[in-house]
């Protein structure tokens, strides 16, 4: 029965401990400082204040915002151009790729044409031989026309 009074006066003595250390806690926030007045001019000065230093602050914030929008806005705009700038230069390089490679093609096929020309009048001066050869031999000989140059003479 003791121990049954001890259990049931455990919940209670903490309850009541609670309270005391509450009331205590908000006696010491709310109602220790009650008996001084407030100054309430030195308060609202305090606060014009710290609104006049955050406007201050706010409008350097602002100029500083705008400066670098500017900045920013330049430096897109320089980006800009030298983007279009190098299109271009890309294009003019692409153009002159494609027409190089054009002349090329041609350069080849001119070399062929006179690799094959080479060819065809060294069989003409062998069959005139022949028919000079075969022919009389009082008909003085064809002079030998030099021949064609080589593609790296011709390229040069």
């Amino acid at each position: 029965m003791a121990e049954e009074k001890k259990r049931s006066m455990i919940p209670l003595v903490i309850s009541v401990m609670l309270f005391v250390v509450g009331l205590i806690l908000g006696y010491y926030i709310w109602g220790l400082n009650r008996e001084e007045q407030v100054d309430y001019k030195g308060f609202l000065q305090e606060t014009i204040d710290y609104i006049a230093t955050m406007e201050h602050k706010n409008k350097r914030l602002i100029d500083e915002v705008d400066r670098l929008e500017t900045e920013v806005n330049m430096l897109q705009q320089k980006q800009i151009a030298g983007t279009t700038e190098k299109t271009d230069q890309l294009e003019a390089l692409s153009q002159r790729i494609t027409s190089l490679e054009r002349e090329n093609q041609d350069l080849k096929a001119s070399i062929t044409e006179n690799a094959r020309l080479a060819q065809e009048n060294q069989e003409l001066r062998q069959k005139i031989e022949e028919l000079m050869g075969s022919g009389t031999a009082d008909t003085p000989a064809v002079p030998a026309t030099p021949e064609a140059p080589a593609p790296e003479q011709e390229r040069q």
